[in-house]
């Protein structure tokens, strides 16, 4: 089961993904800063892939990846940035400002000294793993699709493009193909797109690379992100279920003008 395509930046998971990770992520919040950071190098879309797959930022600009391969491991870690979301397209503009909004000033490198990207002498269980970051240029929750939202004046929201276009050009260019366990992790806004995407990323990873790969999720830190809204009536408040980024998300009366903004 689960939602094949993603649906509205909601904390309503595609299905029950697995957690069995857990434990050991709970360990990371333990971990002292060190200097044994791992450090991720900024990987860009090529023309060719960001047009194939409508995978860029509000603005347009070209989206990408950060990567640490470590070649001898066929474990990843995928993390989603978090950073909030745009409901207007005031405030979707205002993003396209800032790196959550375009790739334009986007650092060269990143790194990780305390959390799943970390290296495995600052304690990481899963130090080893190659490790991706995934920036977060799209202000969606990584579950758009449109490259031209009218909705929001025309800027793109494909967030879930970014990780169809990251999973094949992870498999053209690198060992991924090759890939046994995939820890799919964020947070904030990066949470709520591991919850909706995990199950469209396992059935990608399967496909496209190997059949028997194990694939987990541990959304992280996303409790706080949810809004409410008077639906038309003015009769209720809009739970978090209720809003989302495409209009099977909205469910009901609950179509507040704010809302609108989120149609895809």
């Amino acid at each position: 089961g689960g939602v094949g395509a993603p649906g509205g930046c909601s904390m309503r998971p595609s299905s029950s993904p697995e957690l069995g990770v857990l434990r050991a992520i709970v360990l990371l919040t333990a971990l002292p800063n060190t200097t044994a950071v791992e450090t991720l190098v900024k990987v860009m879309f090529p023309p060719v892939v960001e047009d194939a797959y409508n995978a860029m930022c509000l603005d347009a600009t070209p989206a990408g990846y950060y990567l640490a391969e470590h070649p001898e491991s066929t474990g990843w870690v995928i993390y989603l940035q978090g950073g909030g979301l745009c409901f207007t397209k005031e405030d979707c503009k205002n993003r396209t400002q800032t790196v959550l909004g375009s790739s334009k000033d986007w650092p060269p490198n990143m790194t990780d000294d305390s959390n799943v990207l970390a290296s495995a002498e600052a304690g990481n269980p899963f130090g080893a793993f190659n490790k991706v970051w995934v920036p977060y240029g799209t202000g969606d929750c990584f579950t758009g699709t449109s490259r031209v939202n009218p909705h929001l004046g025309g800027l793109a929201t494909t967030g879930h493009n970014v990780l169809n276009a990251l999973v094949d050009h992870l498999i053209n260019t690198t060992e991924f193909r090759k890939v046994t366990h995939v820890l799919f992790s964020g947070g904030s806004a990066g949470g709520i797109g591991v919850f909706h995407n995990v199950d469209w990323l396992a059935d990608a990873v399967r496909t496209r690379a190997n059949p028997n790969a194990i694939v987990k999720a541990s959304p992280q830190v996303i409790w706080g992100l949810f809004i409410s809204s008077v639906d038309l009536e003015g009769t209720r408040s809009c739970s978090p279920h209720d809003v989302g980024f495409a209009s099977s998300s909205l469910r009901g009366t609950c179509r507040s003008q704010k809302n609108l903004a989120f149609l895809l």
